[in-house]
């Protein structure tokens, strides 16, 4: 019992138990919510409504939730009360029988629901030691959503569709016990790696400094870590406002001034005591939450990003929302598209498993670049699937989903750490899954506009297009970025000290 106790009480096993039981609790209802519409006879232009509002509702949500979150230093309290609120309100479904009724019940816990995994990823990033480490917590979603599906299945068909939600009810009871330790637990190691590469990255090697008035304190990177911490992130946040601006490095919030090169030398040789000025006016005043998210969202590299999370958002869309139409329309059973679901599962779980050696040895950028031309590719043999000969050719295509969602997710999230300034963490991660959601909102209206006028192949194949004349677009924008900056001299804020890269 012990031993249980101590292992409840690692920050890890905590968090992974998280993901594991949530998305168990969410699989007993989300797939099962059409079909419970369906049978009170709602017809499939109210369902597609439904289904495409759910989505433009949690985009703004989970923004607006992470925000307060954020603004209010109040995660712990914002993820549990959305969570257990959006189970409650997946009760109320039970409740109306009208269209109307329905569609308010239903867009009422999807608001509610839209920041928990939010909430949940802001945490999750934070235990890592690296940001690449994410994906082997966010894998236990993945195994939990595919173990339980079909008992899940095998309950509702015995008990009714209502026990869709009394199970999801049941299944979220131990999840408040493990959401309510989220934002409360960080382990040692990774407090003090995180802490030395904000240090590292916010002076030149491995030494600081920050204004005080208009005075310079030199910071040393073991009182970094130990007492001064507090104090480098009060830096970083003053910093923020004139350094991100002008930095264009992808999230890295200061600027290296003339003459300090690699390792913190200065002039060829290292110093005993290096100090490194930040410029801010005089009094140092605290930079607020709106002028800093301006700042971080005006960037470049920040639009680009978002321009590539709403273009996998629209590919994955236009996928989930049709696809198992499409398979029944060339005669596939329930049972061939049961397994598809199964390996699009099982394909997650080594994608998020190993997606931290891609973004080490590769980077966020490329792993991105991946996940485009993986959509583009999985969209195109949706199209060509007629000329296979057998619709089972589906099954080896569901194995692209551990690339197009389990690597597109986790780039994406650990992106965010990357860009974030201190205090925006949960806001960044909002973001980044509202524009997934509304690209997949746009995808899914889009694709049923011309699955209507070309048929389903005809709609796949437009997708695929489409998705990549959003990856060309992105390609041009970064490159564009990046000759302006190789030819644009960097602008230096007023004041005697110039701030860090």
């Amino acid at each position: 019992m012990e031993r249980f106790r101590a292992r409840l009480a690692d920050p890890a096993v905590n968090a992974k138990a998280w993901y594991l039981l949530s998305f168990a609790a969410s699989v007993a209802v989300g797939p099962f919510l059409n079909l419970y519409f369906q049978q009170l006879g709602l017809t499939h232009s109210q369902v597609g409504v439904i289904g495409a509002l759910r989505r433009w509702v949690s985009a703004p949500s989970a923004f607006a939730w992470a925000a307060v979150a954020d603004r209010r230093n109040a995660h712990q309290a914002v993820l549990l009360a959305t969570f257990v609120g959006s189970v409650a309100a997946r009760l109320l479904i039970l409740l109306p029988r009208s269209y109307w009724g329905l569609l308010a019940a239903t867009l009422l816990a999807e608001c509610l629901r839209a920041p928990v995994n939010v909430l949940a990823d802001a945490a999750a990033i934070q235990l890592c030691a690296k940001e690449s480490d994410y994906g082997k917590f966010r894998l236990w979603g993945a195994v939990g959503w595919g173990a339980f599906s079909t008992p899940a299945g095998w309950i509702i068909t015995r008990l009714g569709i209502q026990w869709a939600f009394y199970t999801n009810t049941i299944m979220s009871l131990p999840c408040i016990y493990f959401g309510a330790k989220l934002h409360s637990m960080r382990p040692a190691a990774a407090a003090a790696g995180n802490l030395a590469h904000e240090a590292k990255s916010g002076a030149a090697g491995k030494r600081g400094a920050a204004t005080k008035g208009r005075g310079v304190v030199a910071l040393d990177e073991e009182e970094v870590i130990g007492e001064q911490a507090p104090l480098l992130q009060a830096v970083q946040e003053v910093a923020a406002d004139g350094a991100i601006g002008h930095g264009g490095s992808g999230g890295k919030l200061d600027r290296q001034p003339e003459g300090l090169g690699r390792g913190g030398k200065h002039g060829g040789q290292a110093p005993a005591t290096a100090a490194v000025a930040v410029a801010a006016p005089a009094p140092v005043l605290p930079v607020g939450y709106w002028r800093r998210l301006w700042t971080l969202v005006k960037q470049p590299e920040v639009a680009v990003f978002f321009m590539t999370a709403a273009a996998n958002g629209y590919g994955w869309g236009t996928i989930d929302c049709f696809l198992y139409m499409y398979l029944k329309q060339l005669g596939a059973s329930e049972a061939l598209v049961g397994v598809a679901v199964t390996i699009t599962c099982a394909a997650e779980v080594p994608a998020f498993q190993l997606q931290d050696r891609l973004l080490d040895r590769w980077g966020v950028t490329a792993v991105l670049d991946m996940v485009q031309a993986a959509y583009v590719l999985r969209l195109a043999l949706y199209a060509l699937l007629p000329y296979a000969g057998s619709v089972l050719w589906v099954l080896p295509v569901e194995v692209l989903h551990g690339v197009t969602f389990a690597c597109g997710w986790g780039a994406g999230t650990v992106n965010c750490k990357t860009l974030a300034p201190p205090g925006l963490a949960a806001t960044m991660q909002g973001t980044f899954q509202s524009l997934t959601s509304a690209g997949f909102g746009l995808g899914a209206l889009v694709g049923g506009w011309v699955g209507a006028h070309a048929g389903w192949q005809g709609m796949f194949a437009v997708a695929s297009v489409t998705v990549l004349g959003m990856w060309l677009s992105i390609l041009t924008a970064r490159g564009l970025i990046s000759l302006l900056k190789h030819t644009t001299p960097p602008l230096a804020p007023h004041g005697s000290s110039k701030v860090l890269q």
